[in-house]
């Protein structure tokens, strides 16, 4: 949603909150095949990579494993 919006947060928080687009509001996105799943795929990859199992809980977080 963040690359579709073009990092607006204002017009992503409208569209999330008051479930509308913004007046005016245009996709930032212009690829000729839109936001690809390819594209969402490797920045869910990136975020995933990037966490951190061993990071210490912050004092009332529960860790589920099952």
């Amino acid at each position: 949603m963040y690359s579709i919006f073009g990092g607006d947060i204002e017009a992503l928080r409208a569209w999330l909150v008051d479930e509308r687009f913004p007046d005016g509001w245009e996709p930032k996105n212009r690829e000729a095949l839109g936001h690809t799943i390819a594209q969402a795929l490797t920045t869910s990859l990136a975020v995933e990579f990037s966490i951190d199992e061993k990071q210490a809980l912050r004092e009332g977080d529960v860790f589920y494993h099952e």
